[in-house]
Formats: C-alpha cells, sequence, structure tokens
C-alpha cells in the first residue's frame, strides 16, 4: 500500500510538475512575444526610436576609380590603357528628421546622409589627381547626337570655344562630389535638360542631402507591418521600368524589418540609389554568442541580365549581368550601379 501510495505522489507530483512548466513556457512566450512587439514599434520615446532615427552602424563606402593611362595616344584614337586607383573611403552618417507621425499609423520622415573620407582605410588622399573620361562633355555629345542642326551646331562652338576635352584630369572628391567648368556652366544655362545643375559628381546628390520622403508603417497597428514602406516621394510604385512587378516598391527602407520573420523567406527591401526594390535570401542558419541566427545574401540572380535570368527583363535595356543600367532615374545621364 504505502508503494503504491507513494507512486500515486509521485505520478501527481510530475503530472502537476510537467502542467506547471507548460503553463510557464507558454507564459514565457507570450511574455516575451508582447515585449518583442512592444518594443519593435515605432513610437516617439520607444525603445528602438533612436536606434532607428540615427543608426548606430559604421557604413563604409569604398570607391575605385579607372585611371586613363596613355591619354594623348587615346585622344589619336588609341586604346585606353587603363589602371585602377583605390580604395578612397569614405564612413557614411545616417540621420532621420522631419519625422511626422501620421494617424493612420505610418510615419514620414526624410532620412540625410553625410561623407566623411577615412584616410587611414584609404590608398591615398580624396585630393588624388587622375585622368579620366570627362563625363558632361561626352554626355552633352550623345544628347544632340539627334538634335537639330543649330542645336548640334551650338554644341560643337561650345566644344571648340571651351575648350572641352573627351579626357579631363581631376581630383577624386571632385568626381565624385561636384566640381564646375566652363563647359558645365554652358550646357547648364542654355540646355538644362541635359545638365539640370551647374555643378556635376557622381554622387553630388547624396552628401548632406536625403533621398526622398518615406512613408512607413510604424507597426503600432499591425505588428507583421513594422517599418514596411507605404510609399517613397509619395509614390506607390515607381515608373522608370518596363513592368509592374520592376516598379514595384518592396519591403522596408533595409535597416529594419519586421519581428518573428519567417527566416524560409527573404528580406526585401527598397533602394532609391539603385532605383528599384532590392532583396536578401536566407542561406545558412547557425548560432552567435548562444543565439540562433540565419545569414541573408543577395541572390546571384539579382543583377543579371534578361538572358541569365528571365525575370529581369523589366529592368532592361541590359548590360552585362552584374551591371544594372539606372541611367532613367539619374536624369538621363548613362549611369550603372
Amino acid at each position: 500500500m504505502k508503494s503504491s501510495r507513494c507512486c500515486t505522489v509521485v505520478l501527481v507530483t510530475g503530472c502537476l510538475m510537467a502542467l506547471v512548466g507548460g503553463v510557464f513556457i507558454w507564459a514565457f512566450d507570450e511574455i516575451l512575444r508582447s515585449q518583442v512587439v512592444k518594443n519593435v514599434q515605432l513610437r516617439e520615446g520607444g525603445f528602438t526610436y533612436d536606434i532607428w532615427k540615427e543608426v548606430p552602424v559604421a557604413f563604409y563606402m569604398s570607391v575605385y576609380v579607372w585611371e586613363v593611362a596613355n591619354p594623348r595616344q587615346v585622344v589619336s584614337g588609341n586604346k585606353p590603357s587603363l589602371v585602377q586607383r583605390g580604395p578612397f573611403v569614405y564612413r557614411e552618417y545616417r540621420k532621420k528628421a522631419n519625422i511626422t507621425f501620421n494617424e493612420n499609423g505610418t510615419v514620414s520622415y526624410r532620412e540625410y546622409r553625410h561623407y566623411r573620407f577615412s584616410r587611414e582605410r584609404s590608398i591615398a588622399s580624396d585630393d588624388f589627381m587622375f585622368t579620366t573620361i570627362n563625363v558632361p562633355v561626352l554626355g552633352a555629345a550623345l544628347a544632340v547626337e539627334n538634335a537639330p542642326a543649330f542645336v548640334k551646331f551650338m554644341m560643337d562652338t561650345a566644344f571648340t570655344l571651351l575648350g572641352a576635352e573627351p579626357l579631363i584630369r581631376l581630383r577624386v572628391r571632385d568626381l565624385l562630389w561636384g566640381y564646375s567648368d566652363p563647359f558645365i556652366d554652358f550646357v547648364h544655362n542654355n540646355f538644362p535638360s541635359i545638365l539640370p545643375n551647374s555643378k556635376f559628381g557622381f554622387f553630388m546628390d547624396y552628401n548632406n542631402s536625403n533621398n526622398g520622403l518615406f512613408t512607413a508603417y510604424t507597426g503600432v497597428s499591425d505588428i507583421s507591418q513594422a517599418h514596411v514602406l507605404v510609399n517613397w516621394n509619395g509614390m506607390e510604385e515607381l515608373s522608370y521600368w518596363g513592368t509592374e512587378s520592376a516598379n514595384m516598391i518592396n519591403g522596408t527602407q533595409g535597416q529594419m524589418w519586421p519581428p518573428f520573420h519567417d527566416p524560409k523567406l527573404p528580406l526585401k527591401f527598397f533602394s532609391p540609389e539603385a532605383c528599384r526594390s532590392l532583396q536578401m535570401d536566407p542561406v545558412h542558419r547557425g548560432w552567435s554568442l548562444g543565439i540562433p541566427v540565419v545569414r541573408f545574401m543577395a541572390p546571384a540572380w539579382l543583377f543579371a541580365n534578361s538572358t541569365d535570368h528571365v525575370g529581369n527583363a523589366g529592368f532592361c535595356p541590359c548590360g552585362p549581368s552584374g551591371v544594372l543600367n539606372v541611367s532613367r532615374c539619374r536624369y538621363g545621364v548613362c549611369t550603372s550601379v
């Protein structure tokens, strides 16, 4: 009897402990989930607000330039000999401003970026002088190729009188952040559709400026939509590309995503610099400091041309795989990423 009674007590105790343990695990999961929801929701003074407002992660942009090593021979019609120079590295700082929380559970903002040259990470100062193609000159020549005769005459006259040559010697920072010369002034004043600005630089529009007005969900009404973009510059879709899917604005801004994301699905985000939506696919599961993590990488087909990946036909005209022509969102200037 004593043995039977003892077994009964042990069995009941075990069942009670299992029940309490199950309830505790359930309650812990619910508490953890509620805390994640509370802290990930975007609200002023919230846990993630300051991190979202001013991204603490260090971003670096490495730039390589091609120097024309035989300029005299090139002007004479010979094939250019190119030498790669770099990297020239810039630290990027990001901060959101003009933040407005809307009544419909969204937030509108602009993200300002500025760059500081990192000499210790670079091969030389960004005052480094090199010879490169004269992009404004070649771009202007291409732009008037099919223009009326009098327009071509004006441009040819400007080439001659202003000494505009197909090659130019510049500092690295001038080519990146902007420079002006008499030919640029002429084209800007007389053909603003070709050169909308009085200076030219590949990243001129990005330093100490913002990349548009974003509106995103805060996650207060629906946590699964936290940080997901509603529109960009008032547009719910783009107009640069040839198909509806190519013009879609998908995912977030690329810094934060909604919690509880299915690790089997890609992370999607919109990039104003690439003028399109991008994605990263899960490629590996592992552990970091005892925490399960998933590694995401850009898929090989992301910048493939339509021959290698037919799904990218909407982003044509296509060059070789790995290069995206973004001229349509760069004032028509021949630019690729």
